[in-house]
């Protein structure tokens, strides 16, 4: 191989090294004065080049890095890791899996696979990718308890919600209250711990308000009590009264006035036929009738009035008399 001249080497080129042995180095001005007459020329070995200034340090780690000095070629080899290497540097944590170069996490999660795991904390909305198609939970796997903060639970528009004062209202998505329909609605009272009021029908369709025990479902006597009761058939009392208060039945009143009579003579309901009084009704209690003309007058009495005897003088003196010839008068 030639050497190299000076005047060929306009850069250090691998296209000006090529083939050649030697390459010519020239000294900087030895004496500072600008003149190349005072410089040396030396040349140096190509190889000696490679094998004494160029030189590759490899640090350890995965893969290989090689330099050819002594061969004369100088090519630098690196040698990447190989797959067992990068390997190694990986491992499985929590819930996920590496062997082989295979990640995995115990299950599927694609997205059309049934994922399951103990406890998820989200951060945004959990929202169903189409409407009206998706259920939580099933009928045999249900959740237990459903805790929310805010007040309104929307069932296709029926809107359950929490009130101001904390009460339960049932409206519609205009706002409007909703009819609530069941079998059977209960009503307890922290203050009564063994009864409860029971609104219901009866097994004849009758609407029936009860009040019963807890324990063993019996009726348990109790006031009801209206501010305002409007009624537009019959009421029935069951039992008979007990005090002044309570409302009886026609069949308990028929009873005490034929015993008050002293024999059945009712024909017609608020028409007393024939009465017959063998004593005094009560201790406290006296009967006045309208004095007849005729002594043998047979004017039927058609009704009993109870009073007392200052109001009797009142309508006795009024102008015309306040009394009714057919009206049996009780002074209490």
């Amino acid at each position: 191989m030639a050497d190299a001249k000076i005047s060929e080497l306009n850069a250090l080129t691998g296209a000006n090294l090529q083939g050649v042995d030697l390459l010519p180095i020239v000294d900087s001005d030895a004496n500072n004065d600008g003149t190349l007459t005072d410089k040396e020329t030396k040349s140096i070995s190509i190889t000696e080049l490679r094998k004494n200034i160029i030189s590759v340090t490899d640090s350890g780690g995965d893969g290989s890095l090689s330099y050819d000095s002594s061969g004369g070629t100088g090519v630098i080899t690196y040698t990447g890791p190989s797959a067992s290497d990068t390997r190694a540097h990986f491992s499985g944590g929590t819930g996920v899996d590496i062997s082989s170069g295979s990640i995995s996490i115990g299950q599927s999660v694609a997205t059309d696979a049934n994922v399951q795991f103990n406890q998820i904390t989200v951060s945004g909305n959990i929202v169903p990718n189409d409407n009206e198609t998706l259920d939580i939970g099933t009928s045999s796997l249900r959740f237990r308890d459903l805790y929310l903060s805010g007040d309104t639970l929307d069932l296709g528009g029926t809107k359950v919600n929490k009130n101001t004062d904390g009460d339960i209202e049932i409206r519609d998505s205009s706002n409007n209250f909703k009819k609530v329909k069941a079998s059977e609605i209960e009503l307890e009272d922290a203050q009564d711990a063994s009864n409860k009021v029971v609104i219901r029908m009866d097994s004849s369709g009758t609407p029936e308000l009860t009040k019963v025990n807890k324990t063993s479902g019996a009726a348990v006597e109790t006031d009801v009590k209206f501010t305002t009761l409007t009624v537009a058939k019959n009421v029935t009392a069951g039992t008979a009264p007990t005090n002044d208060n309570h409302l009886t039945n026609k069949s308990y009143v028929d009873t005490q006035i034929s015993t008050f009579a002293g024999s059945s003579n009712i024909t017609t309901v608020g028409t007393l036929t024939s009465l017959a009084i063998s004593g005094e009704i009560s201790s406290t209690s006296t009967v006045s009738r309208p004095v007849q003309n005729d002594e043998t007058d047979t004017t039927p009495i058609r009704n009993i009035r109870r009073m007392t005897q200052s109001d009797y003088d009142t309508l006795a003196n009024a102008s015309p008399t306040g009394i009714d010839d057919n009206t049996l008068y009780i002074i209490v």
